[in-house]
C-alpha cells in the first residue's frame, strides 16, 4: 500500500518554513494580532464558557450558605448531647 507521503492526491507534510520577504507588521502589532485572534478561537470553541463561569460563582456562594447553615442546624440539633 501507499505511505502516508505517498498516497496520490495528498500533499507532502510541511518540514519547515523559510520566509523570503520581511512582513510588513512590527512586533507590537504583530503580538496584538496573534493574541485577538487566540483569544477569538477560544471563544468560538466554547462560546457558552462566560455564561458557565459567571453561574459556577454563585454556585460556590450558594454552597458555602447552604454548608454554613447545616452546620448552624447541627449545632442547634446535638447542643443537648455530651
Amino acid at each position: 500500500m501507499y505511505g502516508k507521503a505517498e498516497q496520490p492526491g495528498l500533499d507532502p507534510p510541511v518540514t519547515g518554513l523559510k520566509i523570503d520577504t520581511p512582513g510588513k507588521v512590527d512586533a507590537r502589532a504583530y503580538d496584538q494580532t496573534v493574541r485577538d485572534i487566540t483569544n477569538f478561537l477560544e471563544y468560538a470553541g466554547e462560546p457558552a464558557a462566560l455564561k458557565r463561569q459567571s453561574i459556577g460563582v454563585w454556585v460556590v456562594l450558594f454552597l458555602a450558605l447552604l454548608t454554613f447553615l447545616a452546620y448552624l442546624l447541627k449545632t442547634e440539633y446535638w447542643k443537648d448531647v455530651h
